[in-house]
């Protein structure tokens, strides 16, 4: 019976185990929740069912690491202006400081940037730390140069 509780204690410690390496045991990461407008007025994509309509990209790149080529893609809804940029997996962005870019192409995936590239990787002007304070969201109005 001895050998049966120390069987039992192991597959319990094993089991244990087994969860806490499946959890994330990486840095804290941050959901970023925003809206980007033109003059406080939504940004009138052209969306067609084909892909071929316009698409408005918001994104983030590191502004302290230029080696690091990793984004943080935004979901856009182009109703209202509203994203949220919460990774791949959903639990967000690294703590660090970003450059948000913006691309409005009147089609996708090879159109003009309708934003004459004012918010691309190499021009934008708007630089943000993550984690936002708390309770703010990312607001952008493209009608400014700092965002």
């Amino acid at each position: 019976m001895r050998v049966s509780a120390r069987l039992a204690l192991a597959l319990v410690f094993t089991a244990c185990m087994t969860v806490i390496a499946g959890c994330d045991s990486g840095p804290p990461r941050f959901v970023v929740k925003g809206k980007i407008s033109n003059k406080g007025q939504v940004i009138p994509v052209k969306v067609t069912e084909s892909q071929a309509g316009g698409r408005l990209r918001v994104y983030l790149k590191s502004a302290e690491d230029a080696a690091n080529t990793e984004v943080w893609e935004a979901r856009v809804n182009y109703a209202d202006g509203s994203f949220v940029i919460a990774g791949s997996d959903g639990r967000g962005v690294p703590k660090g400081k970003y450059k948000v870019c913006v691309v409005w192409q009147d089609k996708f995936p090879l159109g003009k940037d309708l934003l004459n590239k004012k918010f691309s990787e190499e021009n934008t002007k708007i630089i943000r730390d993550v984690p936002l304070p708390e309770g703010t969201e990312l607001i952008i109005d493209v009608s400014k140069a700092q965002g």
